[in-house]
């Protein structure tokens, strides 16, 4: 099944639990490292240039950032339906104060665990550092959401190196190598794009047509 994003709009950003977004649509969220290549993988993934904005200065997004999401699905009738992509704080950047981490850290995890409309997690994870603590945390945080790892930059990485890295990867976090999802975009690359969309399209797809 294919699935295609038709438009992406960015709807509002949160700083503070009680004003999470409403709950009206099934949600991917995209947590990662501050210089992990989050808001470049949204861009590349919504086929918007600007909708999530990068910076050269990690740590900078703060908020939950939260964008509607419409979707066709290609089938013999093509359907189409609705979801939000929300960029989560990016965290382990070392300029921040300890105050403002708590502060990042109780709203991702009041949203973690706390936002019925959650239905895919998708952790990022550099290919060349592996998966930190605070990766290995996310994918192993008892939700109900789908969690779906990462490898960001693997076009970074020659064949060796990167063989080397889903190995690592994989037996770090206790899975398969197939169960990662390899990703590389810069000027004139989209490698793993279209094969994640299609995944988080699929779930998101799923928890739509149930609701």
């Amino acid at each position: 099944m294919t699935y295609r994003i038709l438009n992406a709009e960015y709807r509002t950003s949160v700083a503070d639990p009680s004003s999470f977004a409403e709950a009206d649509r099934p949600e991917a969220a995209f947590a990662g490292r501050s210089n992990v290549g989050k808001s470049t993988l949204i861009n590349a993934l919504s086929g918007r240039k600007a909708l999530a904005r990068t910076s050269k200065t990690p740590g900078r997004t703060r908020m939950l950032n939260y964008f509607d999401v419409r979707w066709e699905r290609e089938a013999e009738e093509p359907m189409r339906f609705e979801s939000a992509f929300v960029d989560i704080p990016g965290f382990g950047y070392a300029q921040v104060s300890k105050k403002e981490r708590k502060s990042w850290g109780d709203l991702v995890e009041s949203y973690l665990f706390g936002s019925p409309a959650l239905s895919v997690l998708v952790v990022l994870i550099d290919s060349r550092r592996g998966p930190q603590e605070e990766e290995m945390m996310l994918l192993g945080a008892e939700i109900e959401a789908v969690k779906m790892p990462v490898l960001t930059k693997v076009d970074k990485l020659n064949q060796k190196e990167r063989s080397q890295a889903v190995t690592s990867a994989a037996a770090a976090l206790g899975l398969k190598p197939h169960d990662l999802f390899l990703t590389g975009v810069g000027p004139g690359k989209m490698l793993g794009v279209d094969k994640l969309r299609e995944a988080v399209g699929e779930l998101l797809w799923s928890d739509s047509a149930e609701g």
